[in-house]
């Protein structure tokens, strides 16, 4: 009795097992890199967290206006009017390599199941990209991930960080946070920056004063780093308070 006697198919192959094999195949390909191109990370990350308002708390959001402003001397940027009336501090500015600071714009905030994890708290303001090309970013984006569960309040994290302070062997999806921010280039033929927290270069300190979900979810963070690029691009010191609401 051959293989295909128990397992006849018109191929001379269980389908049972050529899934199993292929589940195998995928499982030990190699992992794909946490921060891609502007369609595959940015795009992925705002479209992750799209689904709206849940009743009950699966995804609640919060909104607060930010800054947003490009300066090349040292005049902080201006803070733009809080259209929610919900007031929050907005305060993170990062500087490009040109010497050029920048802020970022009205901040959302969302909250969303992550399994066994608990809850993912995260932070993102505005993507804004040239009208038919996704790969061109006009304005600086933020992106701020937290398991709330798993964050301790009040510690200082040193930087580079990943993974979890309370887990081993844990993926990026089940890292405690990644503080994620993408620069536009002064230069028109250059790609933005993405520089990120877990970065091997990043420097510097992260402090997360409140992390909480809810019917109003809760952010305050505090940065004073320098992150490094998973482009292969310079890396840039972001330094400043985000309280939400």
């Amino acid at each position: 009795m051959t293989p295909t006697d128990l397992h006849p198919t018109s191929h001379g192959r269980d389908p049972a097992l050529s899934d199993a094999y292929a589940r195998l195949s995928g499982s030990l390909a190699p992992p794909t890199d946490l921060v891609g191109t502007l369609d595959t990370a940015i795009t992925r990350r705002r479209r992750q967290r799209r689904a709206g308002v849940v009743a009950g708390g699966a995804l609640a959001l919060a909104l607060v206006g930010g800054t947003l402003a490009l300066t090349t001397g040292g005049t902080e940027p201006e803070t733009a009017p809080d259209p929610a009336g919900q007031g929050g501090v907005n305060e993170v500015v990062v500087t490009r390599d040109d010497g050029a600071r920048m802020g970022f714009g009205p901040v959302e905030l969302s909250c969303e199941e992550a399994g066994r994890l608990g809850q993912r708290l995260t932070a993102t303001s505005p993507l804004v990209t040239a009208p038919g090309d996704d790969d061109t970013l006009l304005e600086p984006l933020l992106d701020i991930s937290v398991l709330v569960d798993d964050v301790e309040l009040r510690r200082t994290y040193e930087l580079p960080f990943e993974g979890s302070s309370t887990r081993k062997n844990v993926s990026s999806d089940e890292w405690t946070l990644q503080y994620f921010a993408a620069v536009p280039s002064s230069d028109p033929t250059r790609r933005a920056n993405e520089i990120t927290s877990a970065a091997p270069d990043s420097s510097g300190t992260i402090r997360f004063d409140a992390a909480t979900c809810g019917a109003v979810p809760s952010l305050d963070v505090t940065i004073d780093a320098v992150l490094g690029s998973e482009l292969e691009q310079p890396a840039y010191p972001i330094a400043g308070r985000l309280a939400l609401p």
